[in-house]
């Protein structure tokens, strides 16, 4: 009876589970600052066991944001991860020049044959200290003397 009951339990499971397979997504800088229009780039890691297909989607993006994944010089859904041979991956983060002050946070999810990892990429971003100085006012002289030990006459 009991041995019934475990093959029921295993029978229902994913063939991941029960193989054992893996599948993971990464990268090196979860955590970044950067300045508001400007772009942010990061390499994305994705490990499986064996050579599989895994899709991949930005599901979380701060609104005004954009958020694309790139591979092979194509905008991409999925991969072909293999343990020997790892995709590159891009994830190309646009922030809005109106940003506010803040941390932001963007999730990209892999998926494959039931499996699923979920990477959280949180991109800060302050304003640059001159942004905060106020605006000179007055008039700033400058003075030039150039001296050339050269006979030649310089024109232009």
């Amino acid at each position: 009876m009991a041995l019934a009951f475990v093959m029921t339990i295993l029978s229902a499971a994913s063939p991941a589970v029960i193989l054992g397979a893996s599948l993971s997504l990464d990268t090196p800088y979860p955590a970044v600052e950067a300045a508001a229009g400007g772009k942010v780039s990061l390499t994305l890691n994705v490990r499986t066991d064996a050579a599989r297909r895994v899709d991949l989607a930005v599901t979380s993006v701060p609104k005004g944001w954009g958020a694309s994944l790139h591979g092979g010089g194509f905008l991409i859904g999925s991969v072909t991860a293999d343990p020997k041979a790892p995709p590159d991956i891009k994830l190309e983060v646009k922030i809005p020049d109106d940003a506010a002050t803040g941390t932001y946070r963007i999730v990209v999810r892999a998926t494959s044959s039931g499996l699923s990892s979920s990477l959280p990429v949180d991109i800060r971003w302050r304003p640059l200290v001159h942004d905060r100085l106020p605006a000179a006012s007055g008039t700033i002289e400058h003075h030039v003397h150039i001296q050339s030990d050269t006979q030649q006459r310089l024109t232009r």
